[in-house]
């Protein structure tokens, strides 16, 4: 495995058909919280969790959260990178809670597509990356992954109504984002620009411990340090 100084850590598989218990083993050995991903490169794979099988083309991206009870089983030849991704590397542009639910992205079209090339670029060039060369990698990873995983969850995978919530929240703080460097960014503006009261986005804040305010200084301030 390859590990970055995030802790993020990238495992390519490359296997004839079996079954196997990585993820499950992943769980145990991370001891932490955080997420894994498996991008399938090539072949046929059927995830189980629990009682749901979720079949997996060449492509495809699957997503759950340590601790999930999945195993999964390799129908043909398959490649695979197996990622697993600590919660501290979705902060401090993650305010939601990221989902518990296992969910499949479709690396057929929109921003599945976008990641699943991604990843394949660096599974191909996995061993020739030093520690540095992994940072550009590690901070746009978790962007893509935000975006996919709240556009393709539905409300059960995400929570129900705090599910709901929290997808808002987060198209809220992306809309931030590209808005950081603006000297006009107001709560009445966000609030505006997604159809809601500034009331609202100031529960939304709230409902994770945070403020509209102190989450925009905050983030300022980053971005000032990564530039």
């Amino acid at each position: 495995a390859v590990v970055s100084q995030s802790g993020i850590s990238f495992t390519r598989l490359i296997s004839t058909p079996q079954d196997i218990s990585a993820i499950h083993e992943l769980n145990k050995s991370s001891g932490k919280d955080g997420v894994w991903v498996a991008s399938l490169l090539e072949g046929h794979i059927t995830f189980h969790d629990g009682g749901t099988d979720l079949k997996a083309t060449g492509g495809d991206i699957v997503y759950g959260a340590v601790g999930s009870r999945t195993t999964f089983t390799l129908e043909t030849f398959c490649r695979v990178v197996i990622i697993y991704i600590p919660r501290a590397a979705f902060r401090p542009r993650l305010m939601a809670p990221l989902p518990t639910k296992v969910i499949h992205l479709s690396g057929r079209a929109g921003i599945g597509h976008v990641l699943a090339g991604f990843l394949a670029s660096v599974a191909e060039a996995l061993e020739d990356l030093s520690v540095d060369q992994l940072r550009p990698i590690e901070l746009a990873l978790p962007e893509f992954l935000m975006a996919g995983i709240f556009r393709q969850a539905d409300t059960r995978a995400l929570g129900g109504a705090a599910g709901v919530r929290a997808a808002l929240l987060h198209r809220i703080c992306q809309t931030i984002e590209s808005q950081l460097g603006d000297p006009e960014l107001s709560l009445a503006n966000i609030a505006e620009a997604h159809g809601i009261s500034p009331r609202y986005v100031q529960k939304l804040f709230e409902s994770v411990g945070q403020s509209f305010i102190r989450y925009i200084r905050y983030r300022r301030l980053e971005r000032c340090r990564y530039d």
